[in-house]
């Protein structure tokens, strides 16, 4: 419920700007998103540091959150033998004063765990502000619409 309640407030407190603006924004956003997705499948913690603010969060579908440093310890004890992030939709949404956005987006990961494909579709809501003129992921909430493991 608290974290509706934040997309609620980011969502109300958005309004719309320029089309070009708005594309260039979404764009910035959606590199930012990618490079995440680097991170995680590259086990890159010190990428981790640069994208994302120090009281980063991460919830996961279980609901469990994450601080940064456990989400770095999560990805480099990961025992995937590859793990490959494929970015299906993104839109995102920037407040007027273009401090904070947040992202809606689907995803795809294929990890591959003793020798077997395990591919997980997820929605992915991310809430960014803005620190020093730089983008910076604050939020990351996954929601995970399938599954497929092999049997």
């Amino acid at each position: 419920m608290r974290l509706c309640m934040v997309h609620l407030g980011v969502a109300i407190a958005c309004a719309a700007l320029g089309a070009a603006q708005k594309e260039d924004l979404n764009a910035q956003l959606k590199d930012l998103a990618k490079k995440r997705y680097t991170a995680f499948s590259q086990k890159d913690t010190a990428a981790l540091n640069r994208i994302c603010v120090n009281d980063f969060k991460l919830i996961t579908p279980a609901g469990i959150e994450y601080d940064l440093q456990a989400t770095k310890a999560r990805i480099e004890e990961a025992t995937a033998q590859s793990r490959f992030f494929t970015l299906v939709s993104f839109q995102a949404y920037v407040a007027d004063d273009e401090s904070m956005a947040f992202s809606v987006s689907e995803a795809r990961e294929e990890s591959v765990i003793e020798n077997k494909t395990i591919v997980s579709d997820y929605l992915v809501t991310e809430v960014y502000v803005k620190r020093k003129g730089h983008w910076k992921i604050q939020l990351l909430h996954l929601s995970q619409k399938t599954c497929n493991f092999p049997g």
